[in-house]
């Protein structure tokens, strides 16, 4: 369920990310993809907005051990590169992939959306057109 505070957007678990996708992009998603590393769904989050990328590690995985969020390694830099910190600190987040796809069902648009588990605030830090990007 969200909750509202002020003008930011609040949830109570990891399949609230989806409702909040769905609520805040104005086009139909075909599915949503939770992401895990080995089964841990609390996980470090670098973003690139330029480049339009989004990638995950373990707390305990080496700096250079990245997991990269529904095929966007390709476009991946890591000049511009940020790593992803709650408003409370909290490093970790929860991370879901929503899905827009063609008549044919090929992914056209990924969004991904994000929930802190220490306040439960939600964002949508990157998304991204698969045919475009190098």
């Amino acid at each position: 369920m969200l909750h509202e505070r002020g003008e930011l957007l609040y949830g109570d678990a990891a399949a609230d990310i989806a409702e909040f996708l769905r609520y805040s992009w104005p086009f139909d998603f075909a599915r949503f993809d939770p992401v895990d590393v080995n089964g841990q769904p609390r996980l470090i989050v670098w973003v690139n907005v330029e480049a339009g990328a989004l990638a995950v590690s373990r707390k305990d995985d080496p700096a250079d051990v990245l997991h990269f969020v529904a095929g966007c390694e390709r476009r991946w830099r890591s000049r511009g590169s940020r790593r992803m910190i709650c408003s409370c600190g909290s490093d970790l987040h929860e991370v879901t992939a929503g899905h827009q796809v063609d008549a044919t069902g090929r992914d056209v648009w990924i969004v991904t959306g994000t929930r802190c588990p220490e306040c439960g605030l939600l964002a949508s830090p990157v998304d991204w057109n698969v045919e475009s990007g190098s």
